[in-house]
């Protein structure tokens, strides 16, 4: 695996971008297929930022992507500013969220008969002298990452910057799928199996205190977006929210 320059990171801090590439860097979007935003996987905070850092650096013209095999270097330096985390702890933060990145899976949303589960990555490299990983996609999850299959959602990575929450992360992306027309109609049982909740937060008032309000609520005050919900009812059960969404 060949790392790439420091110079080809992403320099946020604060919210702002600084430094030399403020433009490229402010320009620099995360694109996913619809399909993997709607997909089910499990995914601390740290993996969730490692892989849209990865993600916003992809380019689907590369001689490495026509070869199924695409290298993707991040730096700790970069992880730093571009969270607002210390520098002292950001390579182990990186480091690990590598490791355990290494270990997701992604189950795609299909059918009740018909799904597949893929790997994130399928390899990774680090060095602690160079404050570095390098992590590997291939194979059928560069299906569902490039812009040439599909529809896709492209937000900034600097929308997202600012979140601290898995949950605010995922509820912006299935926000940002509906930002043009602005509301979006989920499920409670199809919200649960995205972020994959299993049994907990089975009582709605647990689920709209500690994921649904939780998340809107850092996603109104830290993104590009505004983001609100109106529970929807069958008889006297929530069985759906209506996510109202507005760019600032």
């Amino acid at each position: 695996m060949k790392p790439k320059s420091k110079g080809d990171g992403l320099l946020v801090k604060g919210g702002q971008i600084v430094g030399e590439q403020d433009e490229e860097a402010a320009s620099r979007g995360v694109t996913q297929d619809n399909a993997l935003i709607t997909a089910s996987y499990a995914m601390n905070l740290n993996e969730k930022r490692l892989l849209i850092v990865a993600i916003s650096q992809l380019d689907p013209t590369s001689r490495a992507w026509k070869d199924r095999c695409v290298d993707v270097t991040v730096y700790a330096s970069e992880w730093a500013d571009a969270f607002n985390i210390s520098r002292n702890v950001a390579y182990d933060r990186l480091r690990k969220a590598a490791s355990d990145l290494y270990h997701r899976s992604v189950r795609i949303r299909g059918d009740q008969s018909d799904g597949a589960e893929i790997r994130w990555i399928s390899g990774q490299e680090y060095s602690k002298r160079e404050g570095r990983v390098t992590i590997t996609f291939s194979g059928k999850i560069l299906h569902y990452l490039t812009d040439l299959i599909g529809e896709f959602t492209s937000y900034e990575l600097l929308g997202v910057a600012g979140l601290k929450s898995t949950h605010s992360m995922r509820l912006y992306e299935l926000a940002s799928q509906f930002k043009g027309t602005g509301w979006r109609h989920i499920e409670l049982d199809d919200l649960r199996d995205m972020f994959c909740l299993e049994d907990t937060y089975r009582d709605w008032r647990d689920l709209r205190k500690r994921v649904i309000e939780r998340a809107c609520r850092e996603i109104t005050s830290e993104s590009d977006l505004k983001v609100e919900y109106e529970p929807l009812k069958r008889g006297r059960a929530v069985y759906a929210v209506k996510l109202r969404i507005e760019p600032k």
